[in-house]
């Protein structure tokens, strides 16, 4: 009965730390844009900044018209740039 009884609080904890934070999302940002009408377009670029004009990453996401970015953190402003290229 004892061994019970440990296991089950080990359970308790478990379930009461663990699954939370498997739980609870992570924050996200889906980008979603028209496609360019020009037929010369071959892709897109995302380009994503911490200030207005002054992007550090530029991730290419090929013909698709939207962008997931799992890397968010909360509370924090993105700015974003969508170049289409030939």
């Amino acid at each position: 009965m004892k061994k019970l009884s440990i296991a089950l609080w080990l359970l308790i904890f478990v379930v009461s730390f663990v699954y939370p934070a498997l739980a609870t999302a992570a924050p996200q940002v889906l980008l979603k844009w028209k496609p360019s009408p020009s037929i010369n377009v071959a892709g897109y670029k995302v380009r994503i900044g911490l200030q207005s004009g002054s992007y550090s990453k530029t991730v290419d996401v090929g013909a698709n018209n939207s962008y997931l970015m799992n890397e968010v953190l909360s509370g924090t402003t993105y700015y974003f740039v969508v170049l289409a290229y030939s």
